[in-house]
């Protein structure tokens, strides 16, 4: 629609929609905010936007604000629809979405700056005063004690010390697995004492062996006597209680 947009006189006049389709990579909330904030709108004027139906947002503009709707629109990540306008000069608030708050803050930031008289001055132009400007100091280095030496040349002039070398003439490498003299050999395990071990005869008594049993532990039973069978050992709190009504038995009989 853009490309065709462009092919078309200057005279014609457009209408801007919107259907509620946002752009590749963003999401429908996130656009919802930014028209919010792009327009101004309230919640009802955003359920209209997004209500799937097409909706007008500015009726009959020029080729001019058309092109500045479609980027403002666009920057936000909503997808503008433009048409010919059918009624150019014949603007129904109630058939646009937006009524008066349909124009943009960028945009009406750039029709103002056009009624102002304010014209922008070239690239890289003083638009400061004297004033406004910030004060550079010029500062005089003295560098006349500084040198630059070749790439690679020391920065100082104290020669770094010497290595030692260490002396390896007498040191030599003997064969894998010879046999070295001067090197001192693992001092060789003890053996341990074996006289107190004796062996028994198979079948043996090793009885003798076995640590002593240990003694029963005494108890006090002094306390302690024994009932005759039937005695009632429990305390009165203790005994479960068997009594409880006796349930009627006229209605059963007994037969051979």
């Amino acid at each position: 629609m853009s490309r065709k947009l462009l092919r078309m006189p200057m005279s014609e006049r457009y209408d801007i929609c919107f259907s509620g389709q946002v752009l590749e990579g963003h999401d429908a909330e996130t656009v919802r905010a930014r028209l919010a904030k792009l327009f101004k709108a309230d919640r009802a004027t955003l359920d209209k936007l997004f209500s799937g139906r097409t909706q007008i947002i500015k009726r009959g503009c020029d080729k001019a604000t058309a092109l500045q709707y479609k980027k403002a629109m666009e920057n936000a990540g909503a997808q503008p629809i433009f048409r010919a306008s059918a009624k150019p000069n014949d603007k129904t608030p109630s058939q646009e979405a937006l009524g008066s708050a349909a124009t943009p803050s960028s945009i009406a930031t750039s029709a103002d700056t056009q009624n102002s008289g304010i014209t922008l001055a070239p690239p890289q132009s003083d638009v400061l005063r004297d004033s406004e400007r910030q004060v550079v100091v010029e500062r005089k280095v003295d560098t006349s004690m500084l040198q630059l030496n070749e790439a690679g040349s020391l920065l100082t002039s104290t020669p770094p010390a010497p290595i030692t070398l260490v002396n390896t003439d007498h040191i030599s490498v003997a064969e894998a697995g010879a046999e070295i003299p001067n090197l001192l050999s693992p001092e060789a395990p003890p053996i341990p004492s074996t006289d107190d071990i004796q062996l028994t005869a198979v079948g043996g008594d090793m009885s003798g062996l076995a640590p002593a049993a240990a003694e029963a532990p005494r108890v006090d039973l002094s306390g302690l006597r024994i009932e005759p069978p039937g005695s009632d050992i429990l305390e009165k709190h203790q005994r479960r209680s068997t009594r409880g009504k006796i349930p009627p038995t006229d209605h059963l009989s007994i037969k051979d």
